[in-house]
């Protein structure tokens, strides 16, 4: 198990601080080693962790953290299998050093990544310590830090989402019995008006520029999915379209879409003959299914699936949930 402390003792860490200073008694009693009370490290990482010899890989990320690698060779005494992978940014010197023992500063230049990489060799760097480097670029630790919020609900600082970018990289070197831990070491709140804003990211092309399905679907008010049944009635149905305003349907049978059903196709049917057809099931006139297309894919490409007939498509976001896209929704997000 590690236990990390981010932030000095002023910081909203506080309360990881305290609580195993408080209890830093016991914790030694189960072989967890609390490093010396009020040890600061360039003023805001403090690292704790199990002396058991679980870990095979640890992949910290390379920022004010290089100041603790000092003390990575603990877990190396305790068990000389353990590899040390540090996460690297492109335009800062550390990887080429390591690999060649040369400082070349052609690998010097701008980026944006935070907290990371070094275009100077601090003294205080135990470069034996690592097994190896990795870079990652600014538009992958971005795109990495904006992945974990969504899918993992970790809202995390820039460079965490180099190190997982790193270890997704460095996957083929692992095997399936690897135990790999990874230090997440800064949350994301610094980085809302940065990394989690869309605009930032767009500007620095680390977002696509084309509109995708799944930024149609975002951009809708109403997400709710509805159908109609194959057994409703064609009134029943009607009904649905007019309390809640709207002019098209899937149509299901049980959990799959059979076919569809638009306003126009039950007014012609029911016009047609009043007292007779407004109690037939929907099933019995309904038409093709609306297309399904995946939501990564472009806005414009939509056209190709649309037409006088086809009004519609259908979508399925990341945890399954349906939605449908109307001409008129398209339109509404450009």
């Amino acid at each position: 198990m590690i236990y990390l402390h981010v932030g000095n003792p002023k910081t909203g860490t506080t309360t990881i601080q305290r609580s195993l200073f408080d209890n830093r008694i016991p914790l030694l009693k189960q072989q967890v080693l609390y490093p010396q009370a009020g040890i600061q490290f360039w003023g805001h990482h403090n690292i704790y962790y199990d002396l058991a010899k679980d870990p095979d890989k640890y992949n910290p990320s390379l920022g004010s953290f290089e100041l603790l690698l000092k003390n990575l060779r603990i877990f190396k005494e305790q068990n000389p299998e353990v590899k040390i992978w540090g996460v690297d940014t492109y335009g800062s010197v550390f990887k080429k050093y390591h690999e060649t023992g040369i400082f070349d500063e052609k690998e010097i230049y701008p980026y944006i990544t935070e907290g990371i990489g070094e275009d100077i060799l601090p003294k205080n760097v135990d470069f034996d310590v690592i097994d190896l480097f990795e870079k990652v670029s600014d538009k992958d630790g971005a795109v990495m830090a904006r992945r974990l919020a969504r899918e993992e609900g970790i809202l995390l600082g820039y460079s965490c989402g180099s190190a997982m970018a790193g270890l997704h990289q460095l996957k083929d070197k692992l095997t399936k019995d690897d135990v790999v831990v990874i230090i997440f070491h800064d949350h994301g709140s610094r980085y809302i008006g940065k990394v989690y804003n869309d605009d930032w990211m767009r500007e620095r092309g680390f977002l696509d520029t084309d509109l995708k399905v799944k930024d149609l679907v975002a951009s809708k008010q109403d997400k709710s999915f509805m159908s109609a049944n194959a057994a409703h009635t064609v009134k029943e149905v009607l009904k649905l379209m007019k309390e809640n305003d709207i002019s098209q349907l899937p149509v299901m049978k049980d959990e799959d879409i059979i076919g569809s059903i638009s306003e126009s196709k039950l007014l012609e049917f029911v016009l047609d003959n009043p007292l007779h057809n407004s109690d037939k099931e929907v099933s019995s006139i309904m038409e093709d299914a609306f297309p399904e297309v995946d939501m990564d894919m472009n806005a414009k490409d939509i056209n190709r699936y649309m037409s006088k007939k086809t009004p519609a498509v259908i979508t399925k976001d990341q945890t399954g949930t349906m939605h449908i896209l109307t001409q008129y929704d398209i339109l509404q997000a450009l």
